[in-house]
Formats: structure tokens, sequence, C-alpha cells
């Protein structure tokens, strides 16, 4: 006998009154065909089975995480529904004015956003700052200073339009949509509406850009929907766009994630598919998401890192009790005659060695610069190889490689009388250039047979600095650092980790990173390193920004000149 719960036959019965005989007869023996109930039944369609709803609105996420769009109902809401959406006081175009709908993702769709700097944050840090939780106050793309520290600042930057921080060819785009009469301009963002909706307002003004809608992320959407993702508000929003003015025939959409772009595709295709089916007349409408290729960009180094330490100082505030505060550690890797990015540029497209390809996946450009100690810098290694900032020119005489595991220039200093210095015994002075996956630096050592350089001899100015990386990590915790492979020849060259709040007077203008790229965070605050250890240092009492300022002479402002070579290095 058949067996079916009382439940599902109740709702049945309720569904199908007619069909009483035939739900009896499951009872009983099974039907040799199946009754005419149970194929309607199996034509309806199925809702998700996890299913958010947002307040009255039918719709919401699906078990897939997509958003579940609404079928339209053109008449439910006028243009003034849509003016809940916009950050801009006017009134907008009637719905049978509008024949075009343009949208414009901002960050670096239509601006040039910056990007935290990977040569001077640790990989685990460039995660947290992306991380909307990790800093109480918000990260890098919730926290407004860090955009108004764009350029030179608000102050500089908006009587100039912020001139070079646009995607000219977006802007020109924009400018069209504003000339074209039955258009619906759009500016559409992630950014939230309470933090940056004055500055980006200031921003488009300044450069004459003139959009019917700025719409930029609330908590809640006009029905009090929680908005639970940016792309989940962007779908919400477009939604009701299409839905208001059912009279346009076209809708484009710029951006530049390409999971965004996917998404969108995705969202308008079952947009006219759902429609359709309803018998709506949108058969006209041509969807287009035309993907932009992203150009970021990067803050002045000095200003980025006084923006974190304000964020830092600032989440040390809101943290109750004093726990989980935040410190900002400088992690040493190695002292050397180091060289800006620009010149080692110069340098890798000059020599235009045959096989160090960019984009190669084995090889690891290098050329940062000629190494003095695998340490941080103490007495001894300044005293003999000169104080921190000192400038020195070298030529380079030719370039080699060793078995084709590791690439190397050939230099000399400019000055004839000047001494060369290495904690390393028989250290030549070399620039790396790159590294085979199964290379190693110090195997440039053993190259004997050196190519002429192509162009000729040329000079490339150097500093003396300590090549580091800067971290956010919980106070009171430090990643273990393990002993460098290379034997001092002299002193003592202990590795250490050093934070900002121990700075010695002639260390004060550290903070210079190596590139490693952008990576997600896959641990706690500790950082990406697994290996820990708590360390017993006097308690900062002040922490963040405060922790930078205070100096082992005394306590004092942080002037420009703290971090010169920070900004000579990497501007």
């Amino acid at each position: 006998m058949s067996y079916i719960p009382h439940t599902l036959l109740n709702l049945l019965a309720r569904l199908y009154p007619s069909s009483k005989a035939s739900l009896s007869s499951l009872f009983t023996a099974p039907p040799t065909t199946p009754p005419a109930f149970l194929s309607q039944l199996f034509r309806l369609p199925l809702a998700p089975t996890a299913m958010y709803p947002s307040n009255n609105r039918p719709g919401g996420y699906s078990s897939s995480g997509a958003y579940e769009i609404t079928p339209m109902r053109p008449t439910e809401h006028s243009p003034t529904w849509l003016e809940k959406w916009s950050a801009q006081d006017r009134p907008l175009p009637e719905k049978t004015a509008i024949k075009a709908i343009h949208v414009y993702d901002f960050d670096n769709t239509l601006f040039k956003s910056p990007l935290p700097n990977a040569k001077i944050w640790h990989t685990s840090t460039l995660g947290h700052l992306m991380n909307q939780d990790f800093f109480k106050s918000g990260g890098w793309w919730h926290d407004s200073r860090i955009l108004a520290a764009t350029g030179a600042g608000v102050e500089a930057e908006e009587p100039r339009g912020w001139e070079g921080w646009w995607n000219q060819q977006v802007v020109s785009l924009v400018e069209l949509s504003m000339q074209q009469k039955d258009a619906l301009t759009v500016l559409l963002t992630g950014r939230s509406v309470a933090g940056f909706a004055p500055l980006i307002k200031r921003m488009v003004a300044s450069k004459k850009l003139d959009f019917d809608i700025i719409a930029l992320k609330p908590q809640r959407g006009p029905a009090g929907e929680n908005i639970k993702s940016t792309f989940y508000f962007k779908s919400m929003f477009l939604n009701d766009l299409l839905n208001i003015y059912s009279h346009a025939d076209e809708v484009k959409v710029y951006e530049d994630r390409e999971k965004h772009v996917k998404g969108f595709q995705k969202f308008l295709k079952d947009y006219n598919r759902i429609n359709c089916q309803n018998n709506v007349p949108r058969i006209g409408l041509t969807a287009d998401v035309i993907h932009i290729v992203e150009e970021s960009t990067l803050l002045d180094p000095v200003a980025e890192v006084r923006e974190v330490l304000k964020m830092v100082e600032e989440h040390n505030h809101i943290v109750p009790g004093g726990t989980g505060r935040l410190v900002i550690n400088k992690t040493v890797n190695y002292t050397g005659y180091l060289l800006a990015p620009a010149t080692t540029s110069r340098l890798l497209n000059t020599l235009n060695i045959p096989g160090l390809g960019r984009n190669h996946k084995d090889i690891r450009l290098n050329g940062t610069g000629i190494m003095i100690s695998p340490r941080a810098a103490d007495s001894q290694v300044l005293i003999n190889a000169g104080p921190l900032g000192t400038v020195v020119e070298f030529v380079v005489t030719g370039w080699g490689h060793f078995e084709n595991k590791v690439w190397a220039a050939l230099v000399r200093p400019v000055d004839p009388n000047f001494k060369v210095y290495s904690a390393l015994d028989s250290h030549r002075p070399v620039i790396v250039l790159a590294i085979r996956r199964d290379g190693k630096p110090s195997d440039a050592q053993k190259i004997t047979t050196w190519q002429q350089v192509p162009t000729g001899n040329f000079v490339v100015k150097t500093m003396i600095a300590e090549k580091a990386y800067l971290r956010v990590e919980d106070e009171g915790y430090q990643p273990e650092e393990k002993p460098s492979p290379h034997p001092s020849r002299r002193g003592n060259f202990q590795g250490r980790h050093v934070p900002y709040n121990q700075f010695g007077s002639n260390r004060s203008r550290g903070g210079r990173g190596r590139g490693r790229g952008y990576g997600a965070s896959n641990a706690s605050r500790k950082g990406a390193n697994p290996e820990h250890r708590q360390e017993s240092r006097p308690a900062d009492k002040n922490g963040g920004y405060h922790a930078y300022e205070r100096h082992q002479q005394g306590a004092r402002p942080v002037e420009p000149q703290d971090m010169q070579f920070l900004s000579e290095m990497y501007e």
C-alpha cells in the first residue's frame, strides 16, 4: 500500500477538490497511470528551497545565491519611487520619455579608484584592508578618507576636476548619454550612501558629469528591504529601473568586475525571459553589458600609510575594553642599495633579456636592489655601508644567468673611490633581475659569463635602505621570523620584527615593502602566517597613529620627512 503523509494529502485535497477519488485510490493499489492532478502538480513552478524574500518585495536570494527577479508590474510605481534610490534631489523624466537606459559603475570603471599598494603591505594585510569586517570603522572600500586622499586630496583635486584620475573613454560615453534626450543616465555604485554620497557627488560635479540618478548602496531598500551585498543591491535597483521605465527598448550596463559582468548578463537574460513568459511587451528590449578593463591606481605612499594609521587608531578607539587592538608592524627583509620601482622597470626594459616575460608562470621578476645584509640594518652595517637614505649611483656593465635559473646585472659604483659594502663574504655587487621557481638569489654569485648591455652602459640610482613590508595585526602578536640562511661576516645581525612604536632615530624612514600581489586573508588578524608567538613588549596605550608618532627619543608629531624615503621609492 502506498503511503503519502496526511499533511500532503490535505494540501492536495484543498488544491484539487475534484480529485478526492483519485486521492483515496492511492491508499489501495498503485494506479496504472498517474492521476491527472499529479501531472498538473509536476508542471507547477517550484520555488528554491532557500529563498530569503525582502519584506513585501517578491524577490530575494535563491539557493544558488542569485537574486530572484520580480515579474514586471509597469503600473505599480512611478518614477518618484526611483527617487528613493537616488542621492540627488531632482525629479526624474516621465516613463514615456525614456527609450534607453545607460548604467555606469563608478570604481575602476568611470573613476580610477586607488587600490592598496602591494609593494608596501604584506599579503595578509592586503586581504585585511579589503575586508569590511576587519576594521571596526570599515575597510578600504568603506572609509571615505581613502577615496578623499586620491591625488593631492579633495581640496587640491576638486578645482581641477581630479584630472588624470578618470577613465576618459568612459567619460566620453557618459557625455554622449547626457546628450541623448531619451536616455536615462545612471551612476550605480556599491559604495554606501552614508559614507560616500557627498564626496562622489562633488567628484562627478567637478568633472561636469550630469547623471539623472546617482544610486549608492543603502542599508535598506525603499520598502525596508535588507541589502545583503553589492550585487544584490544593484540587481534590485536595476529591476525597479526596468519595471518603471517600461517603454525603454535598450539597456546598457558598464562594469569592470568580471563576476558582476557575468551576473548582469544572466540577470538581464532572465529578466527578458520571465517577462516575456508573462506576456509583457518587453520582447524588443536590447540588453548589453560592457566589460570595462580595470584602470586602477595607487595613492601617494605616504598618504596611504597615514590613512591606514588613522584607520587603526579609530579602530582602537572603538573596540571595547582595549581588546582586539591593532598595530602596524614593520618586518625587514634585507638591507641594500635599493632601486625605485620606476628604475627597476627601466632596467628590465633596457636589458630586454629574452625569455623574461612578465607573465611567465615559472619566473619571478625582481630587480629591487643590491644586497648589503640579509637582515635589518644595525650600527655595524651603517658604519660600514653608510647611513640610511644615502644615495649611491651604479653603472650597469653587463648581464648574465646561471643555468637559466637566475638572471642578474653586473654593476660598479660611478664613483671609483666608493667602496661597496656587503656583510657576506665574496659578494660581488649584482642586481638579481629574475629567479626561476627552482633557482636561488644566491646563485647569482655563480655567474661567470657576462653579456654586454645592448644600448651600452647606463647609470641607475639607488638608496641605502631596508627592504621591508608593513602588516596590520593584533597588538601583542608577531609572526615568527626564520633565521637567515646567509652567515654574517661580522657583527650581530639577528633578524628582528620591528614595531612602528619602537623605531630608532636612524630608522624613522622605514616602511618600504615588497610586492607580493593580492591575496584574500585566510587567517585571523594575526596574519596569514600560521606561526605566531606572543612576546612581552611595552603595551601601547595610545596605539595606531600615535604608536607611529612615538619615538625612542620622545613623542613628536609625524612630519612628511619621516617617510620621505617611502615617498621617493614608491611615487
